[in-house]
């Protein structure tokens, strides 16, 4: 799912807009229910108690930046690694060139964990197989280990940054039902405080526009908008 938001404004403005809007309902209280002021205030309680999802997408750019520390390091083990394949060749099950080495270092330059991860443990089967003969020529058992190892945490980190941006994304669409919900409120009011004061009042008329209210709560740039009117229902 991906739900969009309906408005183009900033949430704070949204949420400041919806504030003013409850101050002049309740100046004009003879048009509008207690109960559905009540109702409108009790939304934009809601939307100022949510999280922003600016601090998943944090913690997956966290993720992201470790993976390509990983990544790095595997590309550093890997040119150890070389050395040792061209020395044994001719001496291995196969040739030095068919041990997914190329591979490995493509999936490196694309900088996918998972396809990293993923050829690293078929170079790891190769090694394995051959670990006599490369063990002759100097590889040691600590280094094929660790390369298992990073594959190991490639996986669980690529699972993670999965499973983060799975996360924000679902309560980035939470968030916007939310705030929908109170623009659509927004709208609701807006429209029928227009149709009740234009050409009775002007003033009034102000009090129900969109972008005369942003100007007078000041929007977060401090500033006039440009925002446009709210859209018909």
């Amino acid at each position: 799912m991906n739900v969009r938001r309906k408005f183009v404004c900033k949430v704070e403005d949204l949420i400041g807009i919806g504030n003013y809007l409850v101050q002049r309902l309740r100046a004009d209280l003879a048009q509008f229910s207690e109960d559905f002021v009540k109702n409108v205030e009790a939304l934009i309680g809601v939307c100022s108690r949510l999280a922003a999802s600016g601090l998943l997408t944090k913690e997956a750019a966290e993720i992201t930046d470790h993976l390509k520390e990983l990544i790095r390091e595997v590309q550093l083990d890997v040119n150890k690694v070389e050395v040792y394949l061209d020395m044994a060749d001719g001496k291995m099950t196969v040739k030095a060139g068919a041990m997914g080495l190329r591979e490995l270092r493509e999936s490196i330059h694309d900088g996918g964990s998972e396809g990293v991860a993923q050829n690293l443990r078929q170079l790891l089967i190769g090694l394995n197989a051959n670990m006599a003969v490369l063990q002759s020529k100097g590889l040691k058992p600590a280094l094929v280990d660790k390369l298992k190892k990073l594959a190991d945490e490639l996986d669980a980190k690529g699972g993670d940054q999965n499973f983060k941006f799975t996360e924000r994304n679902r309560h980035t669409d939470e968030n916007n039902e939310s705030y929908n919900q109170l623009w659509d409120q927004i709208v609701l009011i807006t429209d029928t405080g227009k149709a009740l004061y234009r050409g009775i009042d002007a003033t009034k008329v102000d009090d129900y526009t969109i972008a005369s209210i942003l100007r007078r709560i000041g929007t977060s740039k401090g500033g006039k908008t440009d925002a446009p009117e709210a859209p018909k229902a």
